[in-house]
């Protein structure tokens, strides 16, 4: 019986380790030194050296790297783990998306074709069909063939919904937006057509793809439409929900919504209530409770430069020049000046960290924690 224990004790501890081991993985980062492109850990150490062409960020224990760059023809590409191992190459075509819900997409030359690829790097789907948006909620949109015709393709390559419709938007929280003999309807994950009542009688836009906000998937059951010129918000039953009154909106973002009016950006709740007017320049969506915006008023920063970052409440959690340090240089005139610092385009907090750029002249991806400490 006491050795019974002693096994039954041993196996358990082997479990725990394993599940500890996997739960320990690091979160990687891409980054671009000396022309090549690999791999740091939110500390700043490099963990897979640079060596590739290109690497894409890691998205569920894989990334996609370029093995081989090909001035004509197709580059060469593969799948490597999170220790820099390559788990397979890609043969046919070249990547689409990330991983994503453990498909990887890959389009042929002219979007001929697709190939669809698990994490091992076993062909699920492939067929002379155009790819669609990356899987979301476990289903992708494709075309069909030459038929002109769109439908749903689920991870075990099977297509799961006719192909009836003429356009397929936007595809998330078990929903897709889809259009059926120039009609606009909701399609829920059983197949259900829901019309979107707020287009009826609305025809500003022959186009479907030019009423829905190309920023972000379906979330919190609230999606940016476009009606008469101005942005509002439909819920996932098709009725117009927040009015619309935006220049600009995206859809929502860690529980806010990016929107504009009169060339400022500012947050709405699900509600439409605001919870930080519309003061900014430059804005992007939250993430991880941070977003980054412009401060500077004058007019005079780039498109897509940043200087700050806030949290929800608005207020400044840090700024470029904090994180920089404040810099003096002499200009052309012989006047000491104290250089701006900017976080140039961007991305979203991602395990506690955001790529940017700091001008349009720096090739160098860097990086910045939620403290606002530059790792690298």
């Amino acid at each position: 019986m006491k050795l019974i224990v002693q096994l039954l004790f041993l196996l358990l501890l082997l479990v725990f380790i394993q599940c500890s081991v996997f739960a320990q993985t690091e979160n990687l980062f891409v980054i671009c030194e000396r022309g090549g492109y690999g791999y740091i850990n939110n500390k700043g150490e490099i963990v897979i050296e640079p060596q590739f062409d290109y690497a894409d960020d890691f998205s569920e224990g894989r990334a996609v790297v370029m093995l081989e760059k090909k001035k004509k023809g197709h580059s060469k590409y593969g799948v490597i783990n999170e220790k820099g191992q390559l788990v397979f190459r890609i043969e046919l075509g070249e990547p689409d998306t990330q991983y994503n819900e453990g498909v990887l997409k890959v389009r042929g030359e002219y979007y001929e074709n697709s190939v669809y690829y698990d994490i091992n790097g076993k062909i699920i789907y492939y067929n002379e069909i155009f790819p669609g948006a990356e899987f979301t909620d476990g289903y992708d949109s494709v075309w069909v063939g030459r038929k002109n015709k769109i439908g749903f393709l689920n991870r075990n390559g099977k297509i799961t919904v006719d192909t009836i419709f003429s356009n397929i938007c936007k595809v998330g929280s078990g929903y897709a937006i889809v259009t059926k003999d120039g009609i606009d309807y909701l399609l829920d994950s059983s197949g259900k057509l829901i019309e979107t009542s707020c287009f009826k009688g609305n025809d500003e836009y022959s186009q479907k793809s030019k009423r829905f906000s190309d920023h972000g998937i379906i979330q919190y059951g609230l999606i940016a439409v476009k009606l008469d010129g101005v942005w509002g918000y439909m819920n996932t039953k098709g009725n117009l929900v927040i009015k619309p009154q935006f220049v600009r909106a995206h859809n929502f973002s860690d529980g806010l919504a990016l929107v504009s009016l009169k060339g400022r950006y500012g947050y709405i709740d699900t509600t439409g209530k605001y919870i930080i007017k519309p003061k900014y320049p430059e804005a992007t969506d939250f993430s991880e409770g941070l977003a980054f915006v412009s401060t500077d008023t004058s007019g005079l920063l780039y498109v897509g430069s940043t200087d700050a970052v806030i949290n929800k409440n608005g207020k400044i959690v840090f700024t470029a020049d904090s994180v920089y340090g404040f810099e003096k240089y002499v200009n052309e005139n012989n006047e000491v000046v104290i250089r701006e610092h900017i976080f140039l385009l961007p991305s979203e907090f991602k395990d506690g960290m955001a790529s940017f750029r700091e001008g349009f002249y720096d090739s160098r991806i860097r990086y910045v924690n939620k403290e606002g400490k530059l790792i690298w």
